[in-house]
């Protein structure tokens, strides 16, 4: 179906064998197949079993398997997310199954106990939210994506909907990709602003990450303002730093308060310097 996709035919699933027909389906995928074994039934079935082990699960074992293989750096992931707006009208979730969540409310004690035994997907919806595609109007789906370090190489990509929050969703998409990687050195996530949070830090506390301090943070805000330029450590290309200590949300951190010369002398800035407060736990 990759090979299909890639070809840009984009063939019915019945018609898969015919699409494989002159491909090397035994080197390809396995030895003694033939392409009248991927047929639309075949299919369906491989398509129903990647639904119920987890697609965002089964693409970060693989793409974990890809890093190992090729030796690329991990110590540090990227994670981000971004929006992508839909056309056309889409009901609520919970509009198209009113008459089904009011079947399971009168089920008995028994039948419940049974279905909270058994992992099932989490449906998404598609509803409006805060657009990073510029389309506020339109209703959207959210992407949580991790990337592996320099590489850019995507590792997790987890769908949402479209009303999640960063704020709300990242610690969850740490803690959900932090359980498929290998044994091993704990990696950083780096992250924007929104991840930093008091109850954020508190659920992530066993986890290393990097991000910023948003500006809006009393104790940020003060640190920047008793600053002193002549007191901070100087860098290459106009930069210096302080560092201090901070123990924000009840967790022990590091935060290093940046200062860039070249941002400082820009117009319309409200501040005496460009600052940025840095987070970096739990290591030198």
């Amino acid at each position: 179906m990759v090979l299909n996709a890639l070809g840009f035919s984009s063939r019915a699933l019945y018609l898969m064998p015919q699409y494989l027909n002159n491909k090397p389906v035994d080197l390809l995928i396995a030895p003694g197949l033939t392409a009248e074994d991927f047929n639309d039934d075949t299919l369906g079935r491989s398509l129903d079993q990647l639904f119920e082990t987890g697609v965002t699960e089964v693409f970060a074992r693989v793409a974990q398997q890809a890093l190992n293989v090729y030796g690329i750096e991990t110590r540090f992931y990227h994670l981000d997310s971004t929006t992508f707006h839909v056309h056309g009208q889409y009901k609520q979730h919970e509009e198209n199954n009113q008459e089904k969540s009011n079947a399971e409310e009168s089920s008995n004690a028994e039948e419940n106990s049974k279905e909270a035994t058994t992992a099932q997907p989490a449906l998404i919806e598609i509803a409006y939210g805060y657009s990073k595609d510029h389309r506020p109007d339109l209703k959207q789906v959210v992407v949580n994506l991790i990337t592996a370090h320099r590489s850019q190489l995507p590792v997790w990509m987890e769908a949402l909907s479209g009303n999640q929050s960063d704020r709300a969703s990242f610690p969850k998409t740490i803690q959900a990709f932090r359980k498929q990687v290998e044994e091993g050195e704990e990696p950083f996530f780096v992250v924007d602003s929104a991840l930093y949070s008091a109850d954020n830090l508190k659920t992530l506390e066993e986890i290393r990450w990097l991000t910023r301090v948003p500006a809006t943070i009393a104790e940020a805000k003060r640190l920047m303002e008793e600053t002193d330029l002549q007191t901070m450590t100087a860098l290459e290309n106009g930069y210096a730093y302080r560092e201090v200590s901070s123990n924000y949300g009840g967790v022990a951190q590091r935060w290093l308060v940046v200062h860039s010369t070249q941002a400082a002398q820009r117009p319309g800035g409200v501040s005496r310097w460009a600052l940025e407060v840095a987070t970096l736990q739990d290591e030198p």
